[in-house]
């Protein structure tokens, strides 16, 4: 669909759905919302990485989301880079959390006036 609102919303809807053979389907339509070129459908998709981590933390280890999230925190919109922080410190949480190096936190330093 060409709007923005609709791709986000039919993603909120199916990573919502609590049905125990969804899981096989959310990576793909995960990972193309995170590539998707509005700000809402990142955003929801970077959140519907945590409702994947919920449902199965192995389908997330399994996939290249993790990786994906860190490479998010560079997205232009702060709202993305806010749920991307939110969303690794959750799904890290066994291993201490987010891991930040220097250079995520002088990119993030630089950015702190849009946030």
């Amino acid at each position: 669909d060409d709007d923005p609102m609709t791709r986000g919303l039919a993603l909120r809807s199916f990573t919502s759905l609590r049905l125990p053979n969804i899981v096989e389907y959310l990576p793909g339509v995960i990972q193309a919302g995170l590539r998707d070129q509005s700000p809402y459908v990142r955003k929801t998709a970077v959140l519907s990485c945590l409702k994947m981590h919920n449902y199965s933390a192995d389908a997330l280890a399994s996939s290249d989301m993790v990786n994906q999230l860190y490479t998010m925190l560079r997205d232009r919109d702060p709202q993305v880079v806010t749920n991307c922080i939110n969303a690794l410190n959750e799904i890290l949480a066994a291993e201490g959390g987010m891991a930040i190096n220097k250079p995520i936190i002088h990119h993030l330093l630089n950015r702190i006036k849009e946030f």
